[in-house]
């Protein structure tokens, strides 16, 4: 007997379209995920509302992008969510999986039971706190003051996904 195929909502900031971003292995996932679980959809990487902000921050400097760009997706997480909810919706999926961007998941809630899952080689508190991360410092300093709020929005997000799958165990020890 052949096991039914997952139909499977596919979750972002960058298109695993793009072999040269997350080193590759954004589009190594979701290659996998096709080849071997199910049917996978691409979800859009729009802001919704809030699209005439992202496309700016990719006008910006890759320095102030790549700083800015997650952080401004978790504050405007409640508008850009209520487009993901309205992608969801449209389409009938088993399961929502996210890689890398953790922010993608800000603020959203599935319209109707799917598991979710999110796999991702490190995460800003994570990477903060790693010897590499520490060895850069911060650009801004400033950026600090969010520490607090960005460890908030990762526990929160977290601990609302069914499936979290880490590499290595001291990534999960960290998220834990």
């Amino acid at each position: 007997m052949q096991a039914k195929r997952l139909n499977i909502a596919y979750l972002c900031d960058i298109s695993p379209l793009d072999r040269n971003l997350y080193s590759g292995g954004n589009a190594r996932i979701y290659e996998a995920l096709q080849a071997h679980v199910g049917d996978v959809t691409i979800l859009s990487n729009s802001w919704a509302m809030a699209e005439p902000v992202r496309k700016l921050l990719h006008a910006l400097p890759d320095s102030i992008n790549l700083r800015a760009r997650w952080r401004l997706h978790l504050a405007l997480g409640r508008i850009i969510a209520r487009g993901v909810r309205r992608e969801l919706a449209r389409g009938r999926y088993d399961v929502l999986f996210t890689a890398y961007s953790f922010q993608s998941l800000a603020r959203v809630v599935p319209p109707y039971p799917m598991v979710t899952a999110f796999t991702a080689d490190a995460t800003p508190t994570g990477y903060r706190q790693s010897e590499i991360g520490q060895s850069f410092g911060s650009y801004l300093s400033v950026s600090r003051l969010l520490d607090p709020m960005i460890l908030a929005a990762e526990r929160r997000i977290f601990q609302a996904q069914d499936l979290l799958l880490w590499p290595a165990d001291w990534q999960k020890d960290t998220a834990d």
